[in-house]
């Protein structure tokens, strides 16, 4: 079993001693393919993306973990007998916790007021409060029921969006027509064929005059370019924890925009989180071990069965 840089101590606590499975712990850096042994289950770290191209080579294995919600770039290099397993539940509250922030932040005028701090403007602009602003989640797995928990909970009109509608949770097809009416519009949705370039130039131009855009979903759902002209131009604001590239290149705009404020991937990343998922990989791996059906399979190879 691979398991991540620093992740072996964490994972080993929680599967029983007399479990029949041999821990690897990857390196830092992996150099070559042949370096690694021929594993049946790898807990995928988040932070070697060279190993990614690998995987598709790797014939013996038969279970990928992520250890976080998204998945994208992992399926396309999927063994063909193996299965992809996401991390579900284990980084809700994190990446919820960073939305909140992101919007009481804005809201509040502290992430304003910090900005001026080094040149010392005392500046007490009128605000808006939270409490009864109309809020769009759009993406409505167990991170964005977190996110509309929250919400609800600070007294916010909380509208819903999923790929298709239920209850009281509208289709995605239908935001347009909701935009218009939102303070602000909450991202976080997978990276698919239909969500990529989701927030284009037309649907930037619905969302109301002085609307925040908060993305901790997946950069491409967002057009760029088309975001930049809103936001340079006074009309949008944002806050982005992800992007088309990471890390944002230095002289992009958005990093010195008024209204732009820019979050460097952070949104899951906490020690609360990461002691979460890699929990969840023990757990999977002790199913593995004792033939029971792994949890939150996302993805399947060609050839895989129903592991």
């Amino acid at each position: 079993m691979g398991v991540p840089p620093g992740g072996a101590q964490i994972i080993t606590a929680a599967l029983a001693p007399d479990l029949p499975v041999e821990i690897f712990e990857l390196p830092e850096v992996v150099p070559e393919l042949s370096a690694l042994p021929e594993f049946e289950f790898l807990v995928l770290p988040l932070r070697i993306p060279d190993l990614v191209p690998w995987l598709a080579e790797m014939s013996q294995l038969r279970v990928i973990q992520v250890l976080k919600a998204g998945y994208d770039g992992v399926e396309e290099n999927l063994p063909d007998e193996a299965v992809l397993c996401n991390a579900r539940g284990a980084r809700d509250v994190a990446v919820s916790e960073w939305v909140m922030g992101a919007l009481l932040g804005v809201f509040s005028g502290v992430v304003d007021a910090v900005a001026r701090q080094p040149r010392q403007e005392w500046l007490r602009p009128w605000r808006h409060e939270l409490a009864g602003a109309t809020v769009a989640v759009v993406g409505m797995g167990p991170i964005g029921q977190a996110i509309a928990n929250r919400c609800e909970a600070m007294e916010m009109n909380v509208l819903t969006f999923a790929r298709t509608a239920r209850g009281n949770i509208h289709a995605v097809s239908e935001l347009p027509d909701f935009l218009g009416a939102a303070d602000a519009v909450i991202l976080i949705t997978p990276l698919t064929s239909e969500t990529h370039g989701l927030m284009d130039e037309s649907m930037l131009a619905r969302m109301k005059d002085g609307a925040l855009l908060i993305n901790a979903g997946r950069g491409p759902v967002i057009d760029f370019p088309s975001l930049v002209k809103e936001v340079a131009a006074g009309r949008l604001r944002t806050v982005l924890d992800v992007y088309n590239a990471e890390p944002l290149e230095r002289d992009h705009p958005l990093w010195t925009l008024e209204g732009s404020y820019v979050s460097p991937h952070i949104g899951g990343h906490t020690r609360e989180g990461n002691v979460k998922a890699l929990t969840l990989a023990a757990e999977q791996i002790t199913r593995y071990v004792n033939g029971e059906p792994v949890l939150y399979v996302v993805a399947r190879g060609k050839a895989a069965g129903v592991t």
